[in-house]
């Protein structure tokens, strides 16, 4: 009973968590497909797969960083264990900018491969791909760190940002700005609303990261 205790603390706020972020995610496609643009919910999700070329990449460096915290800390070695994070967050921030300044400098070449030549779909996502350029040092960063966290076995205050945060932005600001002035809303404007909430999720896990709170679980 023990070991299955422990294992329910690490691993049922990251199944609440992922439940809970595919919820947002849906929602998020019901605000989109509403738009009044022609093929948005299409450019949406060919602007999502041509992301995964870089956060596919940014998901191993994190589960590299989130291996190998569980192991230093389990050594009692914090600082190796701090180390190993802001190495791997580094680099994946480095592989992930560097391919959102491609997708940023050639968006049409992108949306071309995926959109089979329409011009209605290429011009729609081109605004998109650009506000890559802002999303992935940001997106890089927030991969690595939560991973690490869960690593640690802080999986629960992983989950409570990533609800906090994305339900905020994702749910609250897209649903006012929705029913306020939907006129005014645009597939580039989301993806601007998605960016900063990065960027908000990245500051408070940085300074999570920064503290030593999460190297004293006991696991």
């Amino acid at each position: 009973m023990g070991m299955q205790k422990r294992i329910l603390k690490i691993g049922l706020p990251q199944a609440v968590e992922v439940f809970g972020m595919w919820g947002i995610q849906m929602f998020c496609l019901s605000i989109i497909s509403e738009l009044p643009v022609k093929g948005v919910l299409g450019v949406h999700n060919i602007a999502v797969r041509i992301e995964s070329l870089s956060f596919l990449p940014g998901f191993a460096i994190g589960m590299a960083a989130s291996t190998l915290v569980g192991q230093y800390l389990g050594a009692r070695n914090a600082l190796m264990a701090r180390i190993t994070i802001w190495k791997c967050m580094r680099y994946a921030v480095i592989f992930m900018t560097g391919l959102g300044v491609l997708f940023s400098a050639f968006p049409a070449l992108f949306m071309e491969i995926f959109s089979n030549g329409s011009t209605t779909l290429i011009d729609t996502g081109i605004p998109v791909l650009r506000t890559m350029l802002v999303v992935e040092p940001f997106f890089a960063a927030c991969i690595v760190m939560k991973m690490s966290l869960r690593g640690a076995g802080d999986t629960r205050r992983v989950m409570l940002i990533s609800y906090g945060i994305m339900g905020f932005f994702r749910v609250v600001c897209t649903w006012v700005w929705f029913r306020l002035a939907p006129e005014t809303m645009t597939l580039w404007g989301i993806w601007l609303v998605f960016a900063f909430e990065m960027a908000v999720q990245s500051a408070i896990l940085y300074k999570i990261v920064k503290g030593r709170s999460w190297t004293k679980l006991q696991v």
